[in-house]
This record gives C-alpha cells, sequence and structure tokens, in this order.
C-alpha cells in the first residue's frame, strides 16, 4: 500500500502519493499541499493503486483455486 509524502522545495510543501509497483517505487505529484484537490487526486491515486491489488488478488484466487 501506498503513502502520501510531503516535500519542500522553495519554501512551498508539495504532496505526492508514493506506491511500490512490481517493486518498483513510483511517486505521483499531487501538487501543493495548501490545494484542496491535491489531496483529493492523492486519495485518488490510493484508490486505483487499492483497485489494482484487489483485482490481483482475485485473479491469483482464481488461479490457485483451480490447482
Amino acid at each position: 500500500m501506498g503513502s502520501q509524502i510531503i516535500r519542500q522545495r522553495k519554501n512551498k510543501e508539495y504532496l505526492y502519493y508514493a506506491y511500490y509497483d512490481n517493486r518498483v517505487r513510483k511517486e505521483m505529484y499531487c501538487g501543493l499541499i495548501s490545494d484542496p484537490k491535491s489531496k483529493r487526486k492523492a486519495i485518488e491515486f490510493e484508490i486505483e493503486e487499492l483497485e489494482k491489488l484487489q483485482n490481483n488478488i482475485a485473479c491469483r484466487l482464481k488461479i490457485l483455486k483451480k490447482k
């Protein structure tokens, strides 16, 4: 599961959503931390990641149940 990261550059704070995809760390830029849209964007990235994980688990379960 991913997490939200705050990075500071030139006296501004930026929000990122970080997660691992096939053992590769990925960071998605969400925007300024002060912008409410940034927080919503991070939530959307997390939802997308969780849906992918859920799909992968369902596929793996099907494979294992057939054995």
